[in-house]
């Protein structure tokens, strides 16, 4: 049209600029539409908050002084509400104080429910959880959860100085009990390394911090409580080999020095065995194995356990070793299988397993095994 003259080529020019600016618009609001999404279901989430009840209300109720650090689960069940099945279903162990239990398996196995369980952010649906030979529904969980700290995967910290940071969430933390638990933490050689001490500033997230830095920053927060039961999520899986050895090996310094309880997930097996006393294997809600520590990696008997170990990287020649790769994928949590869950991926899968939930059985002293072939004596 411009070159016959029916329009000017700026009339061009103009259709041009008004078509690029619609459809930058329009653009501009699609990309919107994600946001606008997590938003509504933020609220949401937080309207869920605010409408629920509080079920921190225990008032009245026994205040637990001086923990000692032991925790028994018995038959202990949890469902979540909505839920279909359990997320639990009549899980029993019990730690003694000092010691340290660790959960392993697969994401969507029960292990993060358990440590929520022993918090008391959860409830059991049935069952018993015991802390001290006291029923954890008859404390007094504000006390109780003073005794408690976390080590999480992913080290939070805040913008502040590093005192500030340590003492987060303590109410009054002397000087000499700071100085102390920074040597503890292995954190006095890096502290008196920078010019302002502890007032040194750490930006948001510690991104001026490396991760054993951040690591030891919140070790140190969690000891400034004086805690008797500690919960760890992950706590190396984000740090290099060489300072996961560092830091494990300062748990268990920490442990022999103040009597600390350990309640630790982690899915790499070769820190799980350096520092747990005693090791859960879960799959899909259900404890499988629990054992002594050396006797799970010495002696694994379900077949699922056998799996996991037989994954683990090794530095020794074994090429001749046959690697047992577990077929298929894990079923829905949501929709577990019938009978024993673990049946859809185990190569001794029978009738029986493909019917019946196999109950607990003692294989030998403190060693329990979840397997009908185990009961029947046709493995272990």
């Amino acid at each position: 049209l411009a070159v016959k003259g029916t329009i000017l080529p700026g009339d061009v020019v103009m259709y041009q600029t008004y078509f690029a600016t619609i459809v930058h618009q329009v653009s501009g609001v699609i990309s919107l539409l994600p946001i606008i999404s997590k938003g509504l279901e933020s609220v949401d989430s937080i309207g869920d908050i605010l409408l629920n009840n509080d079920i921190e209300n225990t008032g009245g109720r026994r205040k637990l002084k001086n923990l000692k650090g032991s925790i028994e689960f018995k038959n202990v069940s949890f469902k979540f509400r909505k839920a279909d099945g359990s997320t639990l279903k009549n899980l029993s162990f019990s730690v003694n104080p000092g010691e340290t239990i660790a959960f392993v398996g697969a994401s969507g196995a029960g292990k993060s429910t358990i440590l929520n369980l022993v918090i008391g952010f959860l409830r059991t649906t049935s069952g018993n959880i015991y802390i001290d030979g006291e029923d954890i529904n008859n404390l007094n969980l504000k006390e109780y959860r003073k005794n408690i700290s976390v080590v999480p995967q992913m080290p939070i910290l805040f913008t502040g100085t590093i005192r500030e940071n340590i003492t987060y969430g303590s109410d009054e933390v002397s000087e000499e009990h700071l100085a102390q638990i920074i040597r503890s933490a292995n954190l006095d050689e890096f502290i008196d390394s920078l010019p302002d001490g502890l007032d040194t500033m750490v930006t948001e997230h510690g991104a001026n911090l490396s991760g054993g830095q951040r690591q030891r920053i919140c070790i140190a927060r969690a000891l400034a409580v004086k805690p008797k039961l500690v919960i760890c999520d992950e706590p190396v899986s984000a740090l290099d080999v060489s300072i996961q050895a560092q830091i494990i090996n300062l748990l268990r310094d920490l442990q022999k020095e103040f009597g600390i309880t350990y309640l630790f997930i982690s899915h790499d097996l070769s820190v799980v065995e350096h520092i747990s006393d005693t090791v859960g294997v879960m799959y899909l809600g259900n404890m499988v194995e629990l054992a002594d520590s050396q006797e799970i990696f010495d002696n694994p008997v379900h077949p699922y356990t056998e799996a996991l170990l037989n994954a683990i990287p090794t530095t020794v020649d074994e090429s001749h070793r046959e690697l047992q790769v577990l077929e298929g994928d894990i079923p829905s949590p949501v929709n577990p299988p019938k009978g024993c869950k673990f049946h859809t991926r185990c190569k001794y899968c029978t009738d029986t397993c493909r019917e019946c939930a196999p109950e607990m059985t003692e294989v030998s002293d403190g060693h329990y095994v979840a397997c009908h072939l185990v009961s029947e004596g046709k493995l272990g």
